[in-house]
């Protein structure tokens, strides 16, 4: 082999040397740039959602979990520029929307009063059905659904008219463990984007996860005609099979 072939060789496998560093170089960059888009997702869904929505969602792809997230997202950021529209634009209807909506609030509030007492009421009975084995076990559910009679609203969620276009399995309220705050605070985050008096209106916690946790835009809002909470219990008997047991026999 001549010395020029040598050198075409040994340039050869050097260039290939170097190709493949590159390659590598670029494929850690890519896997560094996937850790920070799954980091920056998790701390997105940490930052617009309630404490589970990570086990919720366990069972879903990153790509699916980040499309619930930018729909949710975009629905808070479609508010806000609804919201700066109207307040530069027409004031009058601005002040007679959120007129609608915290008329809702109020409703919603009383209902939660409402259901308060049933609740507590369903708690002790099913304690004391457990504590005298009237019951082996049970569990305890809570359902936030709504409903709109508009067509443009069930066009947008996809959903037949008598059907609601959004439902909340996950609704934490009325539970034995439910916080005093939940019932008694005030969730209004937005005051100072609401015209007068609403600027000062409290929130009710049933409200202030319709506008802060769900994926609805201001005209979905708008468009709500029946809202729906259920409490559900699953009564739950157990019976156990005996262990038969084998018995040495002597012969």
């Amino acid at each position: 082999m001549g010395l020029e072939s040598i050198l075409h060789k040994r340039n050869n496998m050097k260039n290939s040397s170097i190709n493949l560093v590159e390659k590598i170089k670029q494929l850690e960059a890519d896997i560094e740039l996937k850790n920070e888009k799954i980091t920056s997702l998790k701390k997105r869904i940490k930052e617009y959602d309630e404490a589970n929505f990570w086990e919720n969602t366990s069972g879903l792809t990153n790509k699916k979990i980040e499309w619930i997230i930018n729909k949710y997202e975009n629905s808070k950021t479609e508010r806000y520029k609804r919201i700066e529209f109207l307040m530069l634009n027409d004031k009058d209807r601005f002040k007679e929307e959120s007129k609608k909506i915290f008329s809702l609030n109020i409703k919603l509030k009383k209902e939660e009063e409402r259901i308060r007492i049933v609740a507590e009421r369903m708690h002790i009975s099913l304690e004391k059905q457990l504590t005298e084995k009237i019951i082996d076990d049970y569990n305890f559910y809570v359902s936030l659904s709504i409903w709109s009679n508009k067509e443009d609203c069930n066009n947008r969620h996809l959903v037949d008219l008598g059907d609601p276009f959004y439902e909340d399995e996950s609704y934490g309220m009325f539970y034995h463990f439910t916080d005093e705050s939940f019932y008694s605070d005030d969730w209004n985050e937005w005051k100072h984007r609401f015209p007068e008096p609403y600027d000062k209106e409290p929130m009710c916690y049933t409200m202030h996860c319709l506008w802060d946790h769900c994926n609805l835009n201001w005209q979905d809002l708008l468009d709500i005609d029946k809202v729906r909470l259920e409490l559900k219990v699953d009564y739950q008997f157990f019976v156990k099979t005996p262990i038969k047991r084998k018995t040495n026999s002597r012969v």
